[in-house]
């Protein structure tokens, strides 16, 4: 095959290819594209359901230190998500039944949290419904929505004498163990007083709560009455 012939067969088979990286193009960029849209839609969705997560517990707190705030959105509970149409609600309080209480149904539960006044606690519900407004496909609407559970009245003391107080009056949880050790130590403390008498040594304090009254660091007690409120 001479010279000629090997061009003219080259230049055919060029001109076949004519147009194909074009079409290819036409392809492969739209396929590239949809896929950074979709990756910059996707991260958008998760900026907004993380701010609704967070406005919704921030309303449910809110709820719990203000129990008159069970309506729609204020400007108390937080920023709701950005680039979204959001709706923020707080369900009325109901009362707590065995099963949403802590430790369930059990007898020894149900006597520690009727002795530290959590039998009264309700279950308060916030939710926080956003649409965010670029949508992936018209027509189909995708709703991020966001539920909060959290208990209210749940017995919160006032200030660390009032939580003393609530503690030592509490038989489960301090007052039948304080008793027995009591008994125990004032005990030994009458059979070893003459022994202590020769060291000098004072007799032994079976007061084991209200000496830690104000030793709780003050920046973590509320200066108000309302349980729940930071300084």
């Amino acid at each position: 095959m001479n010279r000629e012939a090997v061009c003219q067969r080259l230049g055919a088979g060029q001109t076949m290819q004519r147009g194909q990286a074009m079409t290819e193009m036409l392809v492969v960029v739209p396929a590239i594209w949809g896929v950074l849209m979709a990756v910059a839609l996707l991260g958008e969705w998760q900026d907004q359901a993380l701010q609704a997560d967070q406005a919704g517990r921030h309303g449910a707190f809110m709820a719990t230190v203000r129990p008159m705030l069970h309506s729609d959105f204020s400007s108390d509970t937080g920023p709701l998500p950005a680039r979204a149409s959001a709706r923020f609600a707080i369900e009325a309080p109901q009362a707590g039944r065995a099963w949403q209480q802590p430790g369930d149904g059990l007898v020894a539960a149900e006597r520690l949290r009727r002795e530290w006044s959590l039998d009264q606690a309700s279950l308060v519900m916030a939710e926080v419904r956003a649409r965010p407004l670029r949508q992936a496909w018209q027509g189909h609407e995708a709703v991020l929505l966001r539920r909060t559970a959290i208990l209210a009245g749940a017995g919160h003391a006032a200030d660390d004498m009032h939580a003393q107080r609530r503690i030592a009056e509490s038989g489960s949880a301090w007052g039948d163990a304080y008793g027995r050790s009591r008994m125990a130590g004032q005990d030994w403390a009458a059979r070893l007083q003459q022994v202590d008498a020769g060291w000098g040594r004072s007799l032994p304090d079976f007061d084991w709560l209200t000496p830690w009254a104000g030793q709780v660091p003050s920046v973590f007690l509320s200066s108000g009455k309302t349980a729940g409120e930071m300084p």
